[in-house]
Parts: structure tokens; C-alpha cells; sequence
């Protein structure tokens, strides 16, 4: 005796649809999942970006404030150069105006007796009269002259201090190589320096030749930038006035 219930078997198309959906449901699953991804990525991203700009923030406003110049000292410093060839200078003068001293006394004594070896007949006496006179004139155009050269101020005295000057700056410069290339190196940086301050960020500069400001007044003045915002020593600010 046969069954009258038969078993179904299940249509092959039907399964082939069944599969194609369940793919396509795992594949939306999965596009879902990593545009979450992208999107929590982005989201930390912006977080970050946005922390940087307040720490950013912070940072410019606890900062220190942005200062406006319009007046500078520019101080340059005397090198050890010119300090040893003041040095030189300073004996010069004192040994050139004790020859001075020396000089004087030599030449009243060589005119006094010149003058107490006039005598005797009256012919004698006139030509030795005449020849003292002469001996004086020139004694005389020689103390002029001597007296300029040893009078500070005069032409003369100038132009031998600028003479002595120049002898005693080649010789240092042969002496202390090392110490003459430095001494023009920093005239050469100071100018540059001036020129950059007063040409490319148009400040009112005051430049200053000293070691230090330690003792100096300063005072306003139309010409000087003084009181300044500022003093610079050698490119860097040394102090800065509120």
C-alpha cells in the first residue's frame, strides 16, 4: 500500500532568491558599518582639529603682548680695539704736550742769550744787533709754530694727533689681527644694523658709541630718541622700557 503524502522538494529558484537577498542584506550591513567607521573617524578628526585651535588660543592669550617700537637706542659697544688704541692715544698726548713744556724753556733760554752776546763797537754792535734780530724773528716763527702744534684744537695739533692716530691704528691692527678683524666686523654689523632699523622698519634710531648705558642721562630731545622703547646692543634687545 502506497503513501498518499509525498515530500515536497523545495523549487531551485526559489533558493537562488533567497540567496541573493540574504548577500544583499550582509552587504548593506557591511556598507553600514564602515561608513559608522568614516563618519566616527571624521568626528574624531574635528575634535582634534578643534583642541589644537583652543590650546592655540590659550596660548596667544596668555602669550606676551605684541610690542609697537617707534624710538631705539642703538648701542655700539667700543671694542677692545679702540679701547687699547685710546690707551695709545692717551700717551701720545701726554708725552707730545710735555715736549711742549721742554721746548718752551729751551727756546727762552737760546733767545736770552743771544741777546746778552750783543756788544762791543758801534759797527759790532749794530750788526750783532741785526743779527739777534733775525736769530728772534725766527725763534719767534718757531714758537708760533711750535705753539700750534702743541695747542689742542689748533690745525696743527690735529693734524699730528690724526697722523699719530693712524700710525698707531696700523700698528695694533699688525700686532692683533684677531682683535682688528672682530673691530671691523662689528663696525661693519652695527651699520647694517642701523641702516636696517632706520631704512626698512623706519624707526627713529639714536646710535650710541659707549661700553655701557650704566651712567648715562637720557633725556627727550627732538633730535635723540630718547627715552626709547627700546635699547639694542648688537642685534638683541638689551632692555625695554614700559
Amino acid at each position: 500500500m502506497h503513501s498518499n503524502s509525498q515530500q515536497q522538494q523545495p523549487d531551485p529558484h526559489v533558493q537562488q532568491q533567497q540567496d541573493q537577498q540574504q548577500d544583499h542584506h550582509q552587504q548593506q550591513q557591511q556598507d553600514q558599518q564602515q561608513q559608522q567607521q568614516q563618519q566616527q573617524q571624521q568626528q574624531d578628526q574635528q575634535q582634534q582639529q578643534q583642541q589644537q585651535q583652543q590650546e592655540q588660543q590659550e596660548e596667544e592669550n596668555f602669550g606676551p603682548p605684541s610690542l609697537r617700537l617707534s624710538r631705539v637706542v642703538l648701542l655700539n659697544k667700543v671694542t677692545r680695539f679702540e679701547v687699547s688704541l685710546a690707551e695709545k692715544m692717551a700717551a701720545w698726548r701726554r708725552q707730545h704736550l710735555s715736549r711742549s713744556s721742554s721746548s718752551s724753556s729751551s727756546s727762552s733760554s737760546s733767545s736770552s742769550s743771544s741777546r746778552s752776546g750783543v756788544g762791543g763797537g758801534d759797527e759790532g754792535g749794530e750788526t750783532g744787533a741785526a743779527a739777534a734780530a733775525a736769530a728772534e724773528g725766527e725763534a719767534a716763527a718757531k714758537d708760533e709754530e711750535c705753539d700750534g702744534l702743541y695747542t689742542p684744537g689748533s690745525r696743527a695739533y690735529e693734524a699730528a694727533a690724526a697722523a699719530a692716530e693712524a700710525a698707531a691704528a696700523a700698528a695694533l691692527a699688525s700686532d692683533f689681527p684677531t682683535a682688528y678683524r672682530t673691530h671691523i666686523l662689528h663696525q661693519a654689523a652695527a651699520a647694517e644694523l642701523h641702516r636696517q632699523l632706520r631704512d626698512v622698519y623706519g624707526l627713529h634710531v639714536t646710535l650710541i658709541k659707549a661700553r655701557t648705558l650704566q651712567g648715562l642721562r637720557l633725556s627727550r630731545s627732538r633730535e635723540a630718541a630718547l627715552p626709547p622703547d627700546a635699547v639694542i646692543s648688537a642685534g638683541f634687545i638689551a632692555r625695554v622700557y614700559d
